[in-house]
């Protein structure tokens, strides 16, 4: 299992990952409803062999950061 944490001191609008491929965001219909936190945690379960993870936090300023990783087990 993967742990991802994400912190922003502004609070964090949503975060969005693609895993394998396969697409997850907290804000999955587009609404604009933000998180308001400063910090999340998301856990993602891996598969046998290669996992490409891409995850991109979105702060209520609207800056963005984005994190690409390949984990094999």
């Amino acid at each position: 299992e993967l742990v991802i944490k994400v912190r922003d001191e502004e609070n964090i609008k949503k975060i969005e990952l693609s895993f394998n491929g396969e697409f997850y965001s907290t804000d999955a219909e587009n609404t604009g409803a933000s998180l308001d936190l400063q910090e999340a945690e998301v856990r993602q379960k891996l598969n046998p062999g290669e996992n490409v993870i891409t995850i991109t936090a979105y702060n209520v300023s609207g800056l963005s950061e984005q994190v690409t990783k390949t984990v094999t087990i």
